[in-house]
């Protein structure tokens, strides 16, 4: 009897995950129908990044740091590190949603979260801000392509962000966890899912077998010199009791100033 409360509570869960797949799907079908994305499109380096900063999925996450700041330390690497990490993963969002059709949808953020919760809604979550949320022992990927062309929507790929060429072992690590629990989320999945790894125009994983490289229009040095640590280094001096008007004159004398964040200023 047990056994089978078990099962049931289990296929009810990746019923749940199906639906949320559904869901999710329909809504970022519904916001690339509409143009959302059209300003990213065939734009590179600080054209995107002009584009991106006027959007709300930067203005939303640029209020929610501003708030964290307050509470964060000089010294809070892990404040700063999910706060780049965070940025990204929405650049590479709104990237993905700019060039892609009916058979390549990508699917980041909430929905993906939400499709874990559902087949593993007993564990504990952490939430860690900036939209970054963790179920311990699950493996939950920046993102999943979806083929929404057949009766059914099917993941055709696990997608992840990386900003940095290190870690080269964790990529490949990670591939291998993803195909594996695919599996369990109760969703249809192709027969060979694909492993995307996408990051700023540089060579990071090209050579390597089995990784399928998507390349931001954004070079690598603006990403480790310019814009983001402008951005960081605004959100500490904010949390320090400092306005944004008041950074201006400050902020002419700090190195590395990229012209694109002027207009957050």
């Amino acid at each position: 009897m047990q056994n089978s409360l078990v099962l049931l509570e289990s296929e009810r869960a990746r019923f749940a995950a199906r639906d949320i797949l559904r869901d999710t799907l329909d809504d970022q079908m519904s916001l690339m129908a509409s143009g959302r994305f059209d300003n990213f499109r065939g734009k590179v380096d600080e054209a995107f990044l002009s584009a991106f900063i006027l959007d709300p999925l930067f203005t939303d996450l640029f209020s929610e740091a501003q708030e964290m700041a307050t509470r964060c330390a000089d010294t809070d690497l892990g404040f700063q590190q999910r706060l780049k990490g965070a940025l990204f993963e929405r650049m590479a969002y709104a990237f993905l949603s700019s060039k892609t059709d009916d058979k390549n949808i990508p699917l980041m953020g909430e929905g993906v979260f939400q499709i874990a919760r559902a087949v593993n809604p007993k564990n504990r979550v952490d939430n860690f801000g900036l939209g970054q949320v963790a179920i311990p022992g699950v493996y939950i990927p920046d993102g999943y392509m979806v083929d929404a062309a057949g009766k059914e929507p099917r993941i055709t790929s696990v997608i992840e962000c990386k900003l940095a060429s290190r870690h080269k072992e964790k990529v490949f690590e990670q591939k291998s966890r993803a195909v594996s629990e695919l599996s369990k989320l109760g969703v249809i999945v192709s027969p060979d899912p694909h492993f995307i790894v996408v990051s700023p125009s540089f060579h990071f994983l090209a050579s390597q077998v089995g990784i399928d490289m998507v390349y931001m229009p954004v070079e690598q040095d603006i990403f480790e010199k310019g814009f983001f640590d402008d951005f960081v280094y605004s959100q500490y001096k904010v949390g320090e009791g400092k306005t944004l008007a008041s950074l201006r004159q400050e902020r002419n004398n700090f190195p590395r100033q990229q012209e694109v964040f002027k207009e957050v200023l």
